[in-house]
């Protein structure tokens, strides 16, 4: 099969609770942390066909790509090139991708990218080679294993499903409140300003004591104990950023709020402790705060399964 072209959506990923629990010989941290990902991603269209090539194109809002990432060096070619690697397979193939998942906002974007990639490449190659499904299960397994090869959060989102993830990324469990997690309604607020994961992970290196932990024990704090709304990660964030934690004191005087930043931030998630939806009456209050911040709002929903 030739020529064959697919729609998918990269989905954006929120960590619920993230944990620092340690740090490897070679200086990467260990984390513990509850992700899901969201209906609202990027849009990635895909024409695979014989031959070599691989090109790509960016449209959307956060399509700009710094001058100094090279289309070979885009985690979208990467994975094209890991997925022929794994297979033995030559391709060419050509991805549209509408970005609307900001770069440095903590959502995975280049990751869910990656991911999605990887997920669409192995549903083509199932049909075109009829693999039977200990052979499909097979290469799955392969392709979640070296996936963490092009970041921490790639192998997760390519899963497909609501995790605990542990490690640097390899280790992955199914989370156990789907119910609680499956079509919740979500704000995401995206501040103006980027953080950079690696320079947040420098500054915890030179300054540890900025890591917030229990002890690696997740503490409930919905109504039906499903644990939410800890990131270890947040005084790190505010530190390079303190107007982060000026916007984050004031979305959290609604008590009734989960309020917190996935990965690194700087974009933040809201969730109702006890209601699957937002009461409409607090949407105008949230918009508000967002606005005289100068930060974006997304209306999305999660998912336990994409």
């Amino acid at each position: 099969m030739t020529g064959f072209s697919t729609t998918v959506t990269a989905h954006a990923k929120v960590n619920l609770n993230l944990l620092v629990t340690g740090r490897r010989a070679d200086g990467y941290h260990l984390l513990d942390m509850l992700n899901v990902c969201t209906v609202w991603g990027d849009r990635l269209e895909l024409m695979i066909d014989t031959g070599s090539l691989i090109e790509l194109e960016f449209t959307g809002p956060y399509s700009a790509i710094p001058a100094s990432i090279s289309s070979k060096d885009n985690l979208i070619s990467k994975a094209i090139e890991l997925f022929c690697r794994v297979t033995g397979r030559s391709l060419s193939v050509n991805v549209k991708t509408e970005k609307n998942i900001p770069a440095g906002g903590g959502l995975g974007g280049g990751s869910s990218n990656a991911a999605a990639v990887l997920r669409s490449l192995y549903g083509w190659y199932l049909k075109v080679n009829r693999l039977d499904s200990k052979e499909a299960a097979a290469l799955h397994q392969r392709i979640l294993k070296e996936s963490l090869a092009l970041g921490a959060d790639v192998p997760f989102i390519y899963n497909g499903r609501a995790a605990r993830v542990t490690g640097i990324g390899e280790n992955i469990s199914a989370l156990s409140y789907v119910e609680w997690v499956e079509g919740r309604e979500c704000l995401l607020i995206l501040p103006e300003y980027r953080i950079n994961t690696a320079a947040a992970f420098t500054l915890l290196r030179e300054r540890p004591e900025l890591a917030l932990t229990d002890g690696g024990r997740f503490e409930a704090v919905a109504a039906d104990d499903f644990p939410a709304g800890q990131n270890a990660l947040e005084l790190v964030a505010c530190s390079l950023r303190p107007e982060l934690r000026v916007l984050l004191e004031k979305l959290r005087q609604f008590e009734e709020l989960i309020v917190q930043i996935s990965g690194t931030g700087s974009s933040i998630y809201i969730l109702h402790k006890s209601l699957k939806t937002l009461p409409k009456q607090l949407k105008p209050e949230l918009y508000a705060v967002a606005g005289r911040h100068s930060a974006e709002v997304i209306e999305t929903r999660l998912l336990a399964n994409w």
